[in-house]
């Protein structure tokens, strides 16, 4: 959209400027004049330049409003073009398309994963702002697109403009005359600088009037910042091949992916001694996913970090899961097998010796059926480090269950 010229290239009469004010040729005795071959013309203070701005801004209010808006919508566009250059990229990598879209948002939403952000890339939150970041990375972008503009606008003052009507003066351009003001002495503008000026001057406005919109417009600001956001984390996930936010995430193995969650610390107490507990530690479940054929495969689920539980044979590695059903044949979608083979086995974890399947090792002090098991020796604690630790007894319900209501604490 072009913007209505500013007044004063739309002038008709011959007039300085000089200040910041605009002098025209009057019948008023004035020590000011304009001289034209040695013929001089009285001036006098027509308005400033500060008011014919403020004059332009009232009159064309609707114009220029409307430039604003659709300056914003062209930054909304672009920004949501380079989106859509990184959406692409995703694309292309279906099993991590599949991640990041699908998996992690399902896996974030239960609580009982979390942990440490172990990745400098930030979760996006719709309640966090970084508009002003945005505004300045625009603004700084207008600012480099005019920059060539800022020293030729300051020499937009102290010049003669003679208008379409300088025959009447005698002289075919304005760099024949010259302005005296207090003293000083101005001269006129050669007709090609007068023509630049005014492309500049124009420029100038656009360049204060696209700023005053990324400032005004915050709706819209934030929709960018969200889309600014959203773009370079994704750029950043995909130049990754290990990573995590708050103890979810994905690591690159061969030609596929692991996904997984990481379980918050918990307890489980004996079902044979009501006084001993296991504390568990934060547990990371994962599974491959890899390229089959034109499909997908979802591996076993495993425990991917050093850690001990009754259901592991080792400090990590597969997890003991009975005769439970790897196919989940009513699942067809990867993404959904998933996110139920890492659920199921963090219930499994989580609600020791319920369920099929008998774990590697026992939670134990002295049992005459099962020997005390000193895999699991140094993470034995009893009830006040539970509590010291608010660590929930993950287990309780089912033990009671199984050993009566009075079976451990209280609560």
């Amino acid at each position: 959209m072009q913007l209505p010229n500013f007044f004063i290239f739309d002038f008709d009469f011959p007039f300085a400027l000089v200040d910041g004010n605009i002098l025209s040729i009057s019948s008023k005795q004035s020590n000011n004049f304009l001289e034209v071959f040695g013929k001089k013309y009285p001036l006098s203070k027509y308005t400033s330049l500060e008011k014919l701005t403020e004059i332009y801004y009232d009159i064309h209010s609707s114009e220029l409003q409307e430039f604003k808006s659709q300056f914003v919508q062209s930054v909304l566009r672009a920004e949501f073009a380079r989106n859509d250059q990184v959406n692409q990229s995703l694309r292309e990598n279906k099993i991590l398309e599949m991640i990041i879209q699908d998996i992690l948002p399902a896996l974030k939403e239960d609580p009982d994963f979390g942990g440490q952000s172990q990745s400098r890339i930030e979760d996006i939150n719709p309640r966090t702002s970084i508009s002003r970041a945005v505004v300045q990375r625009l603004a700084t972008q207008v600012q480099n697109q005019y920059r060539n503009n800022t020293q030729e606008i300051d020499s937009l003052n102290n010049l003669v403009f003679l208008g379409p009507r300088y025959a009447q003066l005698g002289i075919d351009n304005s760099s024949l005359c010259h302005v005296k003001l207090n003293d000083q002495h101005f001269f006129g503008a050669e007709p090609q600088l007068v023509s630049r000026l005014r492309e500049r001057c124009m420029n100038d406005l656009e360049r204060r009037l696209k700023i005053q919109a990324l400032q005004e417009d915050v709706s819209n600001v934030r929709v960018i910042s969200r889309a600014h956001q959203e773009r370079e984390q994704l750029r950043d996930l995909l130049r990754q091949n290990n990573y995590s936010s708050h103890g979810i995430g994905f690591k690159k193995e061969g030609n596929g992916y692991h996904v997984f969650a990481t379980l918050k610390p918990y307890a489980l107490i004996s079902p044979f001694d009501a006084g001993l507990y296991y504390h568990g530690k934060a547990a990371k479940i994962g599974v491959l996913i890899s390229r089959r054929g034109g499909g997908f495969s979802v591996g076993h689920p495993k425990v991917l970090n050093r850690c001990k539980h009754p259901y592991l044979s080792d400090s990590g590695g597969d997890i003991c899961m009975g005769s439970y059903d790897y196919a989940l044949r009513h699942l067809r979608n990867p993404a959904d097998k998933a996110i139920q083979l890492i659920s199921d086995a963090k219930r499994k974890l989580r609600e020791l010796y319920y369920g099929r399947g008998t774990p590697y090792h026992h939670i134990v002090r002295n049992n005459h059926e099962v020997r005390y098991d000193r895999h699991l020796d140094e993470l034995y604690i009893d009830l006040r480090t539970v509590r010291r630790l608010s660590l929930p007894i993950t287990n309780l319900a089912l033990v009671k269950r199984e050993r009566g209501e009075n079976y451990g604490p209280s609560r």
